[in-house]
Order: C-alpha cells, then sequence, then structure tokens
C-alpha cells in the first residue's frame, strides 16, 4: 500500500515523520513524505521517497516582510495576514491535492495545517489519519487549546476552548469552498464542519509524544492515540569539531541556550541578557545561533556559540536546556533527563512551557520577551542547584526512553487499514 505523509513548517515539523516513514517502509509499505524543498536533502539521506512543495521556512522566517511584522504593531499582524494568507491558503491547498493525487497515495497521514489533505482525502475516499506533536484536537478539562497563552481556565472552560478548532476556519471558509468546487468538484462545507469526522467515520489521531509528559485522559475516545515520541536515530556522519570537544571536557558541563528556528525582534539584546545572565551565575554554556534568535557577540570564554547540532548528540553532554517550547526540542530535552527552562515565543510553547514546570523538571516559563538578566540568571540558577528537578528529569527521561512510539504508531495505522 501507498502512505504518503504530508506535512509542513520548520525542522521541528519535519523530522519525527522520517522514523516514522523509515517504520512504514520496513513494515512493508511504499512511503513518500511531503515536505518543504529545503527539508529534501536530509530525506532523501535517509533513502525515502519525497515530494517538495516550494517553500522555504527559513528563508520565510527571516524575509524582511516577516521581521517586519514580528517588530510591528498587531494591527500590521492582521493587515499582513489579510492581504497574504488568501494566497498563502491557496497554494497549501494545492500542494496537499497534488502531493496525494502525483504519489498515488491509498492512505495518508497528515498534519492539521496541511488542510488541503481533509478535502482530497473526502474526494478520494481514502483512508486518513491526523498527526500533531501537541494535544491541540480532542477537548479535555485539564488544560486548556494549548494555542492559547492561558494553560488552566478551569475544568469546563478548558474543554469549551477547543471549540476555536471549528471557529478558526470561519475566516477562510470562502477560499476554501470555492478550491472544493473549482478543483475537486465537490459541494460547499459547512462553515462549523467537525474536520474530526470524515465520510461519517472519525479519523484517527496519532498523537506523537510522550504519555509520561501529557497523561491520555478518560475523555478522549478510542480514536485518540498517544503513541510516544517518534524519535530519529542520530546522525552518524555528525563529527563535532576539536573546539567543541576541548570546551565539553573543561569544569562542569555547560548549559545550553537556543531558541531553535525563532526569530528575537532583537537577538542582539537578548543575547546580550544570555551574557549578563550567565556571568551573573557564574556558569558556563553553549549558545546555539538557530534562525535569528541569537547572535554571535564577543563574549567570555565561558561561552561557545554554533549554528545548530543534533540536540540528541549534544543534550546528553550538557547540564540542562534553556530552549524556546518547541515540541521537537522539549522531547529531546525530556529524553536526554535533563532540567529544562523554556522561554516561548508563539504557538504551543507556552504550553510546553507550562507542561515542564508542571512535571517538575524546570522552573516555569518567562516568555523570550520579558527575559532580563536577573530572572533569567535566577532561572539558571535554580535549574542547576535543585536537585529535585535533576531526579526527576531523570526519571521522565529514563520512561521516555523505555517508549516504542514508532511501533505502537505502526500498530495502530495497521490495526486501521486492516478493517
Amino acid at each position: 500500500m501507498k502512505i504518503t505523509i504530508i506535512t509542513l513548517g520548520t525542522r521541528g515539523d519535519v523530522q519525527p515523520y522520517i522514523p516514522l516513514a523509515l517504520g512504514l517502509k520496513k513494515s512493508g509499505y511504499d512511503v513518500t513524505l511531503a515536505i518543504p524543498i529545503n527539508f529534501k536533502s536530509l530525506v532523501a539521506s535517509y533513502g525515502l521517497n519525497y515530494y517538495p512543495v516550494n517553500v522555504d521556512y527559513n528563508d520565510f522566517l527571516n524575509s524582511t516582510e516577516i521581521k517586519k511584522v514580528n517588530a510591528g504593531s498587531k494591527l500590521e499582524a492582521i493587515k499582513y495576514a489579510r492581504s497574504k494568507v488568501p494566497d498563502l491558503l491557496k497554494r497549501f491547498l494545492d500542494f496537499s491535492y497534488h502531493a496525494i493525487v502525483e504519489t498515488d497515495a491509498e492512505a495518508i497521514i497528515y498534519r492539521p495545517n496541511t488542510i488541503g489533505c481533509y478535502h482530497t482525502a473526502e474526494k478520494l475516499n481514502i483512508p486518513c489519519f491526523i498527526s500533531t506533536p501537541a494535544p491541540v484536537l480532542t477537548p479535555n478539562k485539564r488544560f486548556a487549546y494549548p494555542y492559547l497563552q492561558w494553560y488552566n481556565l478551569g475544568g469546563l472552560l478548558n474543554k469549551l476552548s477547543y471549540s476555536l478548532i471549528n471557529i478558526a476556519p470561519l475566516f477562510y471558509q470562502r477560499i476554501i469552498n470555492k478550491w472544493r468546487k473549482e478543483v475537486l468538484d465537490l459541494p460547499p462545507k459547512w462553515t462549523y464542519t467537525n474536520y474530526l469526522w470524515l465520510n461519517n467515520k472519525r479519523i484517527p489521531i496519532l498523537y506523537c509524544y510522550s504519555r509520561h509528559v501529557v497523561p491520555f485522559t478518560d475523555e478522549w475516545g478510542k480514536e485518540d492515540h498517544v503513541t510516544g515520541y517518534w524519535f530519529l536515530d542520530s546522525e552518524t556522519d555528525f563529527t563535532p569539531s576539536k573546539e567543541l570537544i576541548d570546551f565539553l571536557g573543561k569544569e562542569n558541563p555547560p548549559v545550553y541556550i537556543g531558541f531553535g528556528s525563532m526569530v528575537a525582534k532583537d537577538p542582539g539584546q537578548i543575547t546580550k541578557i544570555i551574557l549578563e545572565a550567565l556571568g551573573r551565575a557564574g556558569q558556563r554554556a553553549i549558545i546555539a545561533s538557530g534562525w535569528g534568535g541569537l547572535i554571535n557577540i564577543d563574549s567570555p570564554e565561558n561561552v561557545f556559540y554554533i549554528e545548530s547540532i543534533p540536540h540528541d548528540w549534544l543534550f546528553s553532554k550538557v547540564s540542562a536546556v534553556i530552549q524556546h517550547g518547541g515540541p521537537g526540542t522539549t522531547a529531546q530535552s525530556l529524553k536526554a533527563g535533563k532540567p529544562t527552562f523554556i522561554c516561548p515565543f508563539t504557538s504551543d510553547q507556552p504550553f510546553w512551557g507550562n507542561i515542564a514546570s508542571e512535571l517538575g523538571v524546570g522552573p516555569k516559563p518567562i516568555p523570550n520577551w520579558k527575559l532580563n538578566a536577573d530572572n533569567l540568571s535566577n532561572a539558571i540558577n535554580q535549574l542547576l542547584s535543585s536537585e529535585k528537578m535533576r531526579r526527576k528529569a531523570e526519571e521522565i527521561g529514563k520512561r521516555i526512553s523505555n517508549e516504542d512510539g514508532v511501533g505502537n504508531a505502526i500498530k495502530i495505522i495497521n490495526s486501521h487499514l486492516s478493517k
């Protein structure tokens, strides 16, 4: 059977689907990964088929337009969304359609942001699975909709907050219905369509995180599956520099600080805050500049700069992790058993910051724009002095390492496709 996996976004949105694709391929499926064009070499390096979309998220996030939006007011962001989102949405709808049709997919696994997948699966009447690294689709009373800035609104309000799933399409339903008619020759969808149901069947959801991090709740149904994380094995061809090895070998293990693909409004200022906080705390650090969250500026010998590095290789060698709260980075820091402090930028990152704090593996999250030398140095001291945090992080890391997330996902997929 031919299965096409469709995902859009940054590396953290793509990488988990590589081990899933490898596992499915080993199980006998013919698998294609539909991904942004800047990840085609990564996917190809694992011997996997790929279908590229001509979008490079690195270039997009670092574009002059996006930097202006990030630096501007919310009104500027709204204006940008109104002028640019319709064209972007149409491109993503077309991408989803062509990725499925041109790979002759007989089943699909897609992330919620690839919205054309749902409609194309309806047209072709093929089985599908939704996959997401955060519990954003199934209402529960324990925590609010993860894309909200409030973690806990109270039981009933938490559950009601998930109505946003069905409200969001209101802003672009006209575009979708026009596309459905012109491309798929399908009738328009009702504005309040429940996109968890397709052709009178509930779509199975594969939540690719650990139940030891966000426990399964009995409010969820039989089609809601928490599989465990989908980790990609270490890159065998990665060779660290001698300078990095020497730095790691000096004194006590350093702290890791990096914000991944996030683009800060003022990378220079936030880097200066980090350097001052490290000085106050008397700690060494490895700073990953990433795509624009931090920059390499003159600093004392207690800091080592890198652009990027395999997290699974590095995190086992540091004393603690300070990061933006992306689900992939959070998964790696938890698996490594390291105390973790999250400085969220956007999206579900505040949610993961609250989860880390609730688990007892790190301090309460502080948004990146609220960081200063005082609160950051306090957080660093707390990360490194709390024996309770260290033990809790090690305990969760062992539990995560004993899970087989990909294996669990494949069992679920096999079960549904054999019906």
